[in-house]
């Protein structure tokens, strides 16, 4: 009967960086929810709780993720697509140089 590898992750850790818990009691996706719903009732600091099977063979298959909506120090998100972010900086126009370019600008002509 394969087992179930349980990680409970804080904000800013990493899945494997989490807390590992092994059970045997887990036997299914509704199984697993109830036990994410138990655990957060715990412990609402968590940001996430995923579950993989772990079969005889050593392979690995994800079970159920839950993330926590509640999660009181989750940093915000990042998108991956690369757009949107920061305004851009524009540049300052360099000083003219020369006697007919200061004058120039000093008349804004």
């Amino acid at each position: 009967m394969p087992s179930v590898e349980i990680y409970l992750v804080k904000p800013g850790q990493a899945i494997t960086d989490g807390t590992l818990v092994y059970s045997s009691d887990i036997t299914s996706r509704q199984d697993a929810r109830e036990d994410a719903e138990y655990r957060l009732k715990l412990n609402p600091d968590l940001e996430k709780i995923v579950y993989y099977t772990v079969s005889e063979t050593g392979s690995f298959k994800t079970l159920y993720s839950h993330e926590n909506p509640n999660s009181p120090k989750s940093p915000p998100r990042r998108s991956r697509s690369g757009g949107g972010g920061d305004i851009p900086k524009f540049r300052q126009m360099p000083e003219p140089k020369g006697f007919w370019a200061k004058l120039k600008k000093s008349l804004d002509i």
